[in-house]
């Protein structure tokens, strides 16, 4: 089992690698799991649509009324602990100009 999280952020970090979040995941027992958001390897601005090898083909691509290309990543996480019920998600920040923001959430497996 795992989650795909369709995000972006609002403006490009100042470098690739840089922290601009993270999703906390909480287990239906109470135990938690972080899963980091570095800019560039795992989410990037949704104007940044240069080509990289750290994030692959996008979730989601268009082209703004204004004639912007646009693109949203994916990030398929994988649960360490699949046999555990997951509870909440929560998106933290982390300040920066970079703020993350989280467009959909979905299970894949069964």
């Amino acid at each position: 089992r795992a989650l795909a999280f369709l995000h972006v952020t609002g403006w490009p970090a100042a470098t690739n690698r840089d922290k601009v979040g993270q999703y906390e995941i909480e287990y239906a027992d109470g135990s938690r799991v972080t899963q980091s958001l570095e800019y560039g390897r795992h989410i990037r601005a949704w104007t940044d649509t240069a080509p990289t090898s750290m994030i692959p083909a996008p979730g989601w691509n268009g082209v703004t009324g204004e004639g912007l290309n646009v693109a949203v990543p994916v990030l398929e996480w994988v649960n360490p602990r699949p046999d555990q019920v997951i509870r909440s998600v929560t998106l933290v920040s982390a300040g920066g100009n970079a703020n993350p923001a989280l467009l959909g959430l979905t299970v894949l497996g069964d």
